[in-house]
């Protein structure tokens, strides 16, 4: 008389739908990371501009000029000086960043993504 065996390991459909699900994260995570990327220089450059000695008395020209400075050296294309909220107070400012990108993922399918980073002369 013959024993079965259960067979170990994984079978074909179950590779199959393990190598799927992998492939469409890293997909996924290769079209969202260069937006991410974008944010986090985008949050240095405000953390950049409002720890700057030289411009704690700035006006809002000069604000989103030096914005806009910093954008170019770091490449950044989603979001101007214009679009900055900057709020004066009385001892210093706060520069907000709020914006959207959309990133196509396949076909007809895409990915919005809100961003918001903001950053002030106190440290908050």
């Amino acid at each position: 008389m013959r024993i079965r065996r259960r067979q170990k390991g994984i079978g074909f459909i179950g590779l199959s739908f393990v190598v799927i699900v992998v492939g469409a994260l890293l997909l996924l995570g290769f079209r969202l990371l260069p937006a991410y990327l974008q944010f986090f220089t985008v949050k240095g450059a405000l953390k950049e501009i409002t720890h700057n000695p030289e411009l704690k008395s700035a006006g809002l020209q000069e604000i989103r000029s030096a914005f806009d400075k910093r954008a170019m050296v770091n490449d950044i294309n989603v979001i101007s000086g214009k679009d900055l909220d900057i709020e004066k107070g009385s001892d210093g400012f706060t520069i907000s960043a709020n914006y959207s990108q959309q990133i196509p993922l396949f076909q007809n399918v895409s990915a919005c993504i809100d961003f918001s980073a903001s950053s002030s002369t106190d440290g908050k």
